[in-house]
């Protein structure tokens, strides 16, 4: 078809309804002949319209620690049930968008910023129960695809937090979650150490991010005094444990849930958002109130 024979059929078509509604109009007939172009441009219009998909943004807020096993774990296991939710979801029904955005928790404000052996901290923290929680953690994150390596390093989080906190303000939730997964990589699976700047900016260069401005950012102790207050407003909330997932801010999974989990509370806060009929909601309800014992790193030192 050529464009000529394109530009004739847009408004022919469009005539057609329009003739259906009014068949005998004489001002039909005229708008019809008069404006082809402008009637060629309201046909693309309403095609777009009609084929476009609806979204709505919503907000995943995670309370983490760069060092807690649990919280790589059920950055996985969230993603599964994102991913579960768009599945059921294709373009162009109504759909949501979720923006992912994490925010500081510090499991051990103790620990140095000078690197300590990984397994030294545990035998510390656990003693001969060490192993088997070494064993535990494997078992979890295999099926997810993550290979723990405990013989590596570790040390103090502020630092790796002041950074989060930064690239999500300066650059965007999207390049804080390119940061996030390749620190947890980092830590779990190469024992890179995140009190290391070293470490930091190569997660933020993998970002995106300027070498030597995030130097400079990690030297200068900007955004130390909000990552206090939001530490401090984690207590507040009662956030003894991470990974503490909200999201659209009033649902709540604790712990790294199942991807189930998190797909029931993605569907009830579709219903939410477009407004459908509730339906059988049980699930998400008490998927909303679940605390995961078991699979979530506290203060006290359980967990992991």
């Amino acid at each position: 078809m050529s464009d000529t024979d394109h530009k004739t059929s847009t408004p022919t078509i469009l005539a057609s309804a329009i003739f259906a509604l009014h068949p005998n109009s004489k001002r039909t007939s005229a708008l019809v002949h008069r404006h082809p172009r402008a009637l060629a441009a309201l046909a693309r219009t309403l095609t777009t319209m009609a084929t476009s998909t609806v979204v709505r943004r919503v907000t995943i807020d995670v309370v983490s620690d760069g060092v807690c096993p649990f919280c790589y774990i059920g950055k996985r296991r969230m993603e599964q049930g994102l991913r579960l939710y768009q599945d059921r979801h294709p373009a162009p029904q109504p759909r949501l968008e979720f923006d992912v955005q994490w925010h500081p928790f510090e499991l051990d404000g103790t620990l140095p910023t000078e690197p300590i052996s990984k397994r030294a901290m545990y035998a510390r923290k656990f003693g001969p129960m060490a192993p088997q929680l070494e064993a535990r953690l494997d078992r979890f994150a295999q099926d997810v695809g993550i290979k723990f390596k405990h013989d590596g390093l570790t040390g103090n989080t502020f630092d790796y937090h002041r950074l989060m906190r930064h690239v999500l303000l300066e650059y965007g939730s999207t390049k804080q979650n390119v940061l996030a997964e390749h620190l947890f990589r980092a830590y779990f699976e190469e024992g890179k150490a995140l009190s290391v700047h070293d470490t930091l900016v190569d997660g933020a260069v993998a970002a995106g991010l300027n070498v030597d401005q995030t130097r400079e950012f990690l030297t200068s102790g900007e955004q130390g005094y909000e990552v206090r207050g939001e530490l401090a407003e984690a207590r507040r909330r009662g956030v003894r444990g991470v990974p503490d997932f909200t999201i659209a801010g009033k649902h709540h999974i604790s712990g790294a849930e199942d991807p189930a989990e998190f797909l029931a509370i993605f569907e009830r806060v579709h219903r939410e958002s477009f407004a459908e009929a509730e339906g059988d909601g049980g699930s998400a309800s008490s998927a909303a109130q679940a605390v995961a014992e078991g699979t979530a790193c506290k203060i006290d030192g359980k967990g992991c």
